[in-house]
């Protein structure tokens, strides 16, 4: 009775302490562990040549998931006499045999028309937590988080016009057994970086752009779009999400209202933790970026982003047109025939850089509870017991409700051994 009483006492204790503590937390958070190793390199004044190809960074995963978490290129010099063109120097990353390839400018998400920014009205150095560019030289860095499983190989080059001898700086850093997190959710442990790119590429009026086609399951990041043309009436374009079924979801009533501004952002420059407009000339030509930490867009085993230039409006919205009402499943809507109040030029170019995360179908959404409260590194519980535990799935749900994944993986803390205490028993 004694002990019924005190695991009685136990587990209410744990449940109002840990219910005060979780409230108000807003974004994602992963357990510390002792796993949790820094990698990482930086290089001064390193020598590079023209068209040549430099190694500045290896690393071999021990403990899986790795990340990247931190990327600062101060520069990259070109030699004497020849055009001042840092921001087309190329980073490649080759993760797990796979390549992606940034130029400096991509790295700090300012899109084609990013480095004429310098030269605007409030072309200031900026930065937000993800991304940034804070010198007129450079300094472009990136916090995006770049994850791996097993190898990660990091290369640098000059732009490709360059010729001669240059000099350039980089910082690169991660972590072993880092789970990505994306706003408040953390992402699989098979979590892989994906890019899209598209143009530069003159585009006509109402034609469909595939910014990015997901082969499985995902997540948005980062859409970064730039246009060049004599005015704004492209920006009419509506954003679509398509699932592999052909189904469309509108993000957007417009393309600067997709950018979270309004009016073709007619208060110019911006640059928020959620979005941005790094260019604005006032006649034709812009360049955003959209962040999706804060606004979570999950893609369900594929599909595609699609964008348009300019855009006809009509009814509850499909392909060729964007909605101007709301249709309940199943409500029929009388469709007027698609309208446009815009003439657009048809001298227009297109150049967008779509980031997102996929993972495996099957994936590892929710962790195996096996693995839950395998805490083998803090002493609360062993392999075999934990085994135990998580084929009795609905004996620890009261646990676990409470609790949450991080309580059995904090090896100083009183209510977390308890709670491990507790799981022996059942």
């Amino acid at each position: 009775l004694k002990l019924q009483f005190l695991y009685f006492i136990g587990i209410t204790m744990l449940r109002v302490a840990l219910l005060s503590a979780l409230v108000g937390l807003g974004a994602a958070q992963q357990p510390y562990s002792t796993y949790m190793t820094h990698f990482g390199h930086s290089i001064k004044n390193g020598q590079i040549k023209g068209g040549e190809v430099i190694t500045v960074f290896e690393h071999t995963c021990v403990k899986a998931p790795c990340a990247v978490t931190q990327i600062h290129v101060p520069s990259i010099y070109p030699g004497s006499g020849q055009p001042w063109n840092w921001e087309n120097g190329i980073l490649t990353f080759t993760i797990d045999g796979e390549v992606l390839k940034l130029t400096l400018l991509e790295l700090a998400m300012e899109g084609s028309d990013g480095a004429k920014g310098r030269n605007a009205a409030d072309g200031s150095p900026w930065g937000i937590s993800m991304f940034g560019k804070t010198a007129k030289s450079g300094a472009v860095y990136s916090t995006l988080r770049i994850p791996f499983q097993k190898t990660l190989k990091v290369t640098i080059e000059m732009a490709p016009e360059a010729q001669g001898n240059g000099v350039f700086w980089i910082i690169i850093r991660g972590v072993e057994a880092y789970r990505v997190t994306l706003g408040d959710i953390v992402l699989p442990a098979s979590t892989r970086l994906r890019i899209s790119k598209f143009g530069p590429q003159k585009v006509t009026p109402y034609q469909l752009i595939n910014l990015a086609n997901f082969t499985s399951s995902g997540a948005l990041l980062t859409v970064v779009f730039s246009a060049e043309s004599s005015d704004y009436t492209y920006l009419e374009a509506c954003m679509r999400l398509v699932d592999p079924a052909g189904g469309v979801s509108f993000l957007s009533s417009g393309a600067e209202d997709y950018f979270l501004s309004a009016s073709y952002f007619d208060e110019g420059m911006f640059k928020t933790e959620n979005s941005g407009l790094t260019f604005f000339d006032g006649r034709g030509s812009v360049s955003a970026y959209k962040v999706h930490t804060r606004d979570f867009v999950p893609v369900q085993g594929g599909g595609s982003l699609v964008f348009r230039v300019g855009e006809l409006t009509s009814g509850c919205g499909n392909m060729t047109s964007c909605p101007n009402v709301f249709c309940p499943k199943g409500e029929q809507v009388t469709l007027e025939e698609p309208k446009t109040n815009v003439k657009m030029s048809n001298n227009i170019t297109y150049t967008t850089m779509v980031l997102y995360y996929e993972w495996d179908v099957d994936g590892d959404v929710e962790t195996p509870l096996e693995t839950l409260f395998l805490s083998v590194d803090n002493g609360y519980l062993t392999a075999k017991q934990a085994h135990a535990v998580s084929s009795k799935p609905e004996a620890v749900k009261t646990i676990l409700d409470v609790c949450g994944k991080a309580c059995f993986q904090q090896k100083d803390d009183k209510k977390s051994h308890l709670a491990a205490l507790m799981l022996k028993d059942l």
